[in-house]
């Protein structure tokens, strides 16, 4: 198994003047080199991940992982739980409450059929690409907390029973 793996990119340096042989002309070329950098690596922040594999145990943990690895460029994994139990080879238990604490502690968003991974947990790809993912993840995250306060307002006022109101009553 190979630990790292790198690619070949061509790195635009910028442009020097060079002196055409056969003209006598001198004219601007376009100058890059061959470099080698690392493909396919993970940026994690360990701070914002720790909390919750402290509270995830083993087989949440193993699961958390395998998450973070089933996502695609956008962070997303568009899976059900029980798909997500068979993939991950985990307990539909252990997916239901790693899947409950990783949102408790703001490593994913999930709505049905649709998680989305924190890129301030997680993330690879670009710094553009990140900041892109981190938009939609907290228009998400506001999208929900709106739906949440518009329910709370929406819930009619109860009256509150105590012994006392409801033998009150009962007396009239």
């Amino acid at each position: 198994m190979k630990l790292s793996q790198t690619q070949k990119r061509l790195k635009y340096i910028g442009q020097e003047p060079r002196i055409n042989f056969e003209t006598g002309v001198i004219e601007d070329i376009k100058v890059s080199i061959d470099q080698e950098v690392d493909v396919r690596f993970y940026k994690i922040w360990l701070d914002n991940l720790m909390p919750a594999l402290c509270e995830l145990g083993d087989k949440g943990i193993r699961f958390c992982f395998w998450l973070l690895k089933a996502a695609n460029k956008q962070n997303q994994v568009h899976l059900t739980m029980k798909v997500m139990r068979i993939k991950s080879k985990c307990s539909l238990s252990t997916v239901q409450r790693s899947l409950k604490v990783m949102t408790k502690h703001n490593i994913i968003y999930r709505e049905t059929k649709f998680t989305i991974i924190n890129p301030d947990v997680l993330f690879q790809g670009s710094h553009a690409n990140r900041m892109q993912v981190k938009f939609e993840y907290q228009q998400l995250q506001a999208k929900a907390t709106i739906n949440k306060s518009t329910e709370i307002k929406e819930l009619p006022e109860t009256e509150i029973f105590t012994k006392e109101t409801l033998t009150n009553k009962q007396i009239t």
